[in-house]
């Protein structure tokens, strides 16, 4: 069991009624009880359900305390979740690029080289 104080502020233009927050960061059930002065409020306790956290973007979970992280496929990138499989692709095009650009390069060495035998 957990005790917490809040602050509590009075409702603006109501008589008798007061706003707090209350955050619970683990998913499950909570019971909140709500006492002034040591005197406990009607209809408390409450009975607080909390569920999991929908997080918005591509490949984004959240973890136990409902901060939003990237999913265990994917990586953060520039501030965003890339999947792995996009990200292997990106990095295996880029490879792949400059391997032909390799070879290419070669083939033209090679060229030149076999013109070499036949100036006069």
């Amino acid at each position: 069991q957990e005790t917490r104080s809040l602050t509590v502020t009075n409702t603006p233009g109501e008589i008798h009624a007061y706003d707090f927050v209350f955050s619970q960061y683990q998913r499950g059930v909570a019971i909140l009880e709500l006492a002034v002065n040591g005197v406990q409020v009607p209809e408390s306790p409450w009975r607080v359900e909390v569920v999991e956290r929908y997080c918005l973007g591509a490949h984004m979970v959240a973890n136990e305390i409902g901060e939003c992280v990237c999913s265990n496929n994917s990586k953060l990138i520039d501030g965003k979740c890339m999947a792995d499989g996009t990200f292997a692709g990106i990095i295996a095009g880029v490879c792949g690029f400059f391997l032909l650009l390799a070879l290419w390069r070669f083939l033209v060495y090679r060229r030149e080289k076999s013109d070499e035998v036949w100036k006069v």
